[in-house]
């Protein structure tokens, strides 16, 4: 998205709408910091992908979440 200047307005409209229509705004695929800081400041709420976590198994949820609590308070 950071890539294409259309896709990266079109996301712009996207979460816009979101905003406007009252919605908690979520960004899937979000496979970078940079991503996720460019997301944030368009107004975007929350974010999942890669970036965070791949896919894990039930029991390795809470590890998971504290891993990325830490790292995202740097």
């Amino acid at each position: 998205m950071l890539q294409d200047p259309h896709a990266e307005k079109l996301t712009q409209a996207i979460v816009a709408m979101g905003i406007a229509l009252k919605m908690t705004v979520v960004a899937e695929g979000v496979e970078t910091r940079e991503q996720m800081n460019w997301l944030l400041a368009q107004g975007c709420h929350v974010g999942q992908g890669y970036f965070f976590s791949p896919p894990v198994a039930p029991d390795e949820v809470q590890q998971v979440i504290e891993r990325i609590e830490v790292r995202l308070a740097h």
